[in-house]
Parts: C-alpha cells; structure tokens; sequence
C-alpha cells in the first residue's frame, strides 16, 4: 500500500481539496461476481479456496478446483466511467503468480495483460505480468505483491469522461502451467476542482431592464462563483446568486464553481428578452353608430403581443381579449380604447371617438299658411331637430318645391293636401309631422258667344285687359265684357283674396249692330235631367246651338232648322255628367249665352 499512499498524500499537500472516488464496484470480491465479467477460459472467482490475502473472495487463472492450467485464455474486466474533471486516478491490485515455468527466469511463456478497452481507442497497454514476475513456486498459495499506476497528464485525458472496461487479459501456453491469482482491485480518482453547479433556477423569458435573481445549489467546497450574463445585462456576483438587470437581447447564463485547485465544468441557462410592445395602430370601425346597434372594431395585431385590453363608453357593451372587439352600442358618446399586453406590461392606449346617434323625435309644428292661392310660392319651416343630418318634405300632389333643411319653399299646385317634414339621420327617419293646406283655385276660363267674352268665375272681381300689353281697359269690371273692336283680351279675376289672369282669347268684330240686342228666349227646364228645351219665336230660321262646360270645351254642336219646326227646339242632354255647362244660341240675328245646370 505504499504507493497508493505516497500518491493521496502528495495530491493533498500539492491543493487545498481533494476528493476521492472510487470507481471499481466489488474490487475485492466479496460478492463474487457482481460488476465482474468474465471472457473466454481460465477465469475463476471464488470464495472456497482460502489462500490469498485476506479478501472472502478472488479472482484466479487455472482450473475451477484452484490448480493450474494450460492452454487457456480470457479476460476479466468491469465497466468504469472516467469524471471530466479528474486530476489523478490510481489503478491498485494484489496479485500472486505461481509457476511451473522455471526452467528460465527470462522467458515470457504465460502472460497477464492489465488495460482500458472500448472498442474505439487504441489506449496503451498498463502492465504485463508473466511467469517470468512469479511471486512463488510449485502452484500454492504464495505470498502476494501490489501493483500500483497512476493515470495522469496526457494518459487521463485520452480516458477523461469516457465510459471503458478496465480489462484482465490472461494467456497460457500448453506446456508447465502458471496460476494468476488477483484481489482488492481498486481504481481511485482523484479531483482537486469542485463539481459542476446544479441547475440554474430563475426565469428563462424575461422582459428588458427587468430586475432577476438567478442562483444554484451551493457547491461543496467551492470558495467562490464565477457568473456570466448575456451581453448587455448587468450585474456581479461570486456567491451562488446573482441579482442583475436584463438588457435587451437574450443569450446565455453560466456559472462556474471555484476552489485553490481551479474552476468546475459551467452549468448554464439560456434565457430570451421580450420587448415591451408598441402602441396598437388605428382603431378600424365606424366612429359615427345608432343607439343598439352591433359595431365591430378592430386593430392590426401588434408584434409580441399576448393579449388586448379593450375600453368602451360607458353603457357600451363588449368584451374581447384580442384585436378586433364585438359591441352593441349605448346612448353614450365616448373614446373606444385598446391596449396591446405581454409578460412585460402594456402599451400605451389607442383611442377612437364615436358618437352615438338616437332616433330622432318628431318635429315640432309645421309654421306657414295653410290656405293659400294657386301657384304662389308659400315657405313652411320647423324648428331644428336636434341630431337631425337633413329633412325629408313632401308636398301635396301637384305643388312643387324641394328642400333637405328645416324650411321650404313650395309653389302651390290646384289643390290642397297634406304637407308632411321628417327629420333625418344615419340611424334612420323620425316621425313625420303634418300641416293640413286648402288651395283657393280661381276659375280664369273665359266663354266666347259671338263678340261676348264672359269669365266663368263667379262671386269675384274682374278687370279686363288688352294683350298682350295686359292694359287695363277703363270701366270693364264686369264678368262680361263685350268688346267695341276686335282684338285680343283677357281677364284678370280676384277671389277669396286670390287673384288670376285668364288666357288671351282672339275677337273678331264683322259690323254687325245688333250684337247686343235683347232676345227673349226661354230655356227649360233649368236645372234638367235628361232634355233642355228652347223656346223663341224671334230667332231666325237657322241657328247652332253650343253646349260647353266651365273649361270652355265643346261638348254638344246641333244645328237647328225652324223652317219645319215650332219655335221649340228640344236638346238631349242625358249623356252629360252632373255639373253646370254654358248653352250658346248663334244665329244671324242675335248671340247669346245661358247657364244651365245638370242633375
């Protein structure tokens, strides 16, 4: 054992720590084969022969009664597994070699190998022993010898970190037998550095200028840490935590523990750096809604965003968690707001204004006249609608006028009707308000008998005029008017404080003087049904009898011939509709105009 203990004090006098593993499971033994396996022939352990060491147990070449053998070959051998940071590791055994082979002291006849073995790597052979380093003779149990290597410098590290087989490899010739026997393997590693840190624990996705901690398990004997950060990170430590302010790109931590001997392999983590997120861009949706209704609005999504933050006015409905937000919108105008969220915070809000529009009230009263002449321009208004856009007027049929505002000017038609405004906006109509109007018509149709002119109004006031210079002509304020040369004239009718003029009609004065002489004739019966008849004895033999309605038109033209008839002449009027109508009598020697009426 002097070697093996010359080697564990010079380690321990040359760095302030030490530790010492042992790397052989069962190197004396003791439980036979467990850890051990065995290769080929001659390979025997066992603990019924009692004659080696003071082991229970070992391990021997020859033949399973313990007597020597020849002829055989194999190899004894356990898996070992070399630690990274090794400074030294010691190969240690007991062994005793008996022979028949002494009829020479040089000559190598029978062999034990001692190597690593992996299958890969060609590693150098540590020790041959043969017959020649025979520790007895006669093949009894014998005194024993230790074998001692240390493995270090360039030999440790080809082994470092590997997994091998620490291999006895036996051979024997077929002549005078030599006996191996081996016990208290031992195969111990020495490190000076301390072990590697244990997981690192702290966040591994942090956000930028974040403050963190990162610590490991206190290393056993360490006297000191050495951290390292990501660039850009801050922060110093040579304890097992470290307390330092995140920068702004990731990478990665490590950290090393040190004693007087050197630094352990690092333990690391990788760690990421979120950015804060930037401000959403522009709210998408309508700014201008109706009370009620479903909107939708919506952002671009935002880089590194994990979530939104949506803030409605108030009485606004709608809750969402991502970019775009369902709503039904209240009565209340108000900024919409959203914000883009991550681990790190929130941004900055965009906002959106949007105005609720209501259904709009019924405008008030319709101000303006509701009795009106024909074909005057009448203005009609309602107070402003609050909220309204526009205003939507329509007129009785046949007036005409058009107006989107609170007023409107409208140019009377023939008849009255209802005037009727809404008030207007995005969300819809109002409910229309109303104005009952009455149109005073006057009648400016104008009947012609002969040289006669008479306007068919009645209960008005009359002023006839020359055309086209519509002159007034002196004295001519009568319903008829029977002019003294030919020319063409019209009438100008006031009634019910309205007032009119009457087409120009053409007279034709041919010399007669006896145009406005008094005829007595009798038309009967008036009103009638379904016949008018005409009774005159001073009419001459031929006359034309005209039936015309209050327009003017023509609507019966008979001819009368008196010469075989009575001075009574009858007209069938049945085929008219009710109303009143003008009977017209020409002949040459008088012209005249009768008012009849038809039931």
């Amino acid at each position: 054992m002097r070697n093996f203990l010359s080697t564990l004090v010079f380690c321990i006098s040359l760095y302030s720590q030490t530790i010492g593993q042992n790397l052989i499971v069962n190197g004396n033994f003791s439980n036979l084969y467990t850890g051990w396996t065995t290769g080929g022939s001659g390979w025997y352990i066992t603990n019924t022969l009692n004659c080696f060491y003071t082991s229970p147990a070992y391990a021997f070449v020859g033949n399973s009664d313990g007597t020597g053998a020849n002829n055989v070959s194999g190899y004894l051998s356990q898996a070992v597994t070399f630690p990274s940071n090794a400074y030294s590791v010691t190969l240690s055994f007991f062994y005793s070699i008996t022979t028949n082979e002494l009829q020479t002291t040089t000559n190598i006849y029978d062999s034990l190998e001692v190597f690593f073995y992996d299958n890969i790597h060609p590693f150098p052979l540590i020790v041959k022993l043969s017959n020649v380093d025979h520790t007895g003779s006669a093949l009894t149990c014998n005194p024993y010898a230790e074998y001692t290597h240390v493995i270090s410098g360039s030999e440790l590290a080809q082994l470092s970190g590997l997994s091998v087989q620490l291999r006895f490899k036996v051979g024997n010739n077929t002549f005078n037998p030599t006996k191996f026997l081996i016990d208290n393997v031992s195969l111990n590693c020495f490190v000076c550095t301390p072990a590697q840190p244990g997981t690192i624990s702290g966040n591994s996705a942090v956000c930028q200028n974040s403050a963190q901690t990162y610590s490991v398990n206190a290393v056993p004997d360490a006297t000191s840490y050495t951290w390292s950060l990501p660039s850009g990170w801050t922060g110093s430590s040579t304890t097992n935590s470290i307390n330092v302010t995140a920068g702004t790109t990731g990478g990665t931590i490590s950290v090393t523990a040190n004693d007087s001997c050197g630094s352990s392999p690092a333990s690391t983590l990788n760690v990421t750096v979120e950015q804060p997120v930037s401000q959403a861009g522009s709210i998408s949706g309508s700014p201008n809604v109706c009370l009620g209704s479903s909107q939708t609005y919506s952002i671009s999504p935002v880089a590194g965003a994990t979530s939104y933050t949506w803030t409605l006015p108030s009485g606004w409905l709608g809750n969402s968690v991502t970019s775009s937000i369902s709503t039904t919108a209240g009565s209340n105008s108000g900024n919409i707001s959203v914000s883009a969220n991550n681990s790190c915070g929130s941004s900055s809000p965009q906002t959106m204004y949007l105005t609720s529009e209501q259904n709009l009230p019924q405008p008030g009263s319709i101000s303006g006249n509701t009795t009106v002449c024909q074909n005057t321009v009448e203005t009609y208004a309602v107070n402003p609608v609050s909220g309204a856009t526009s205003y939507i007027w329509t007129l009785p049929s046949g007036w005409t006028g058009s107006s989107t505002s609170e007023s409107i000017a409208a140019s009377a038609g023939n008849y009255g009707g209802i005037i009727y405004v809404a008030a207007h906006n995005s969300c819809g109509n109002s409910n229309a308000q109303v104005l009952m109007t009455t149109v005073n018509t006057i009648d400016t149709s104008v009947s012609v008998a002969g040289y006669v002119l008479s306007s068919n109004a009645y209960n008005g006031t009359y002023k006839w005029v020359t055309c086209p210079a519509m002159q007034i002509i002196a004295g001519e304020t009568s319903q008829s008017y029977a002019p003294s040369q030919s020319g063409s004239y019209a009438v100008i009718v006031t009634q019910n404080t309205c007032t009119d003029t009457s087409d120009c009609h053409q007279v034709l004065i041919t010399g007669l003087s006896d145009i406005n002489k008094t005829v007595p004739i009798t038309i009967f019966p008036n009103p009638a049904h379904n016949s008018i008849s005409i009774q005159c004895t001073k009419i001459g033999n031929n006359y034309n009898v005209l039936i015309t309605n209050t327009l003017g038109q023509v609507l019966i033209n008979k001819e009368i011939n008196s010469i075989n008839k009575s001075s009574e002449s009858t007209i069938e009027i049945s085929m008219l509709p009710n109303g009143i109508y003008f009977l017209n009598i020409i002949s040459k020697e008088m012209n005249s105009v009768f008012k009849v009426q038809k039931l």
